[in-house]
């Protein structure tokens, strides 16, 4: 964002360019966690031989494979257009002032 700003570019095409990116990444983020995640429940819920002993790690990992997805793919961009709106909003607020003086 702060590129396109600088540059000069129009905010919609970035913000268009970005839904597309994130659809891409989030996409395979998604599929990597969720793959990871379905191979590991049956560690977790102890089926095999010997799977006692994997089976608290097992249940470890689903935990931070779902709290890392649901950060990176809803949390972190929430705050991001938060912060990029209240920032936007200074700047609008600073130009103002600026043509009243």
């Amino acid at each position: 964002m702060i590129e396109f700003r600088s540059t000069g570019r129009k905010v919609h095409s970035e913000v268009f360019m970005r839904k597309i990116k994130t659809k891409t990444a989030g996409a395979a983020s998604l599929n990597t966690a969720t793959t990871t995640e379905l191979a590991m429940i049956p560690v977790a819920l102890g089926v095999a031989e010997g799977a006692e002993l994997m089976q608290g790690m097992a249940i470890v990992i689903i935990g931070g494979l779902f709290a890392s997805t649901v950060l990176t793919l809803l949390l972190i961009p929430t705050f991001y257009l938060l912060l990029d709106r209240f920032h936007r909003g200074k700047y609008v607020r600073q130009a103002e002032e600026r043509k009243a003086l």
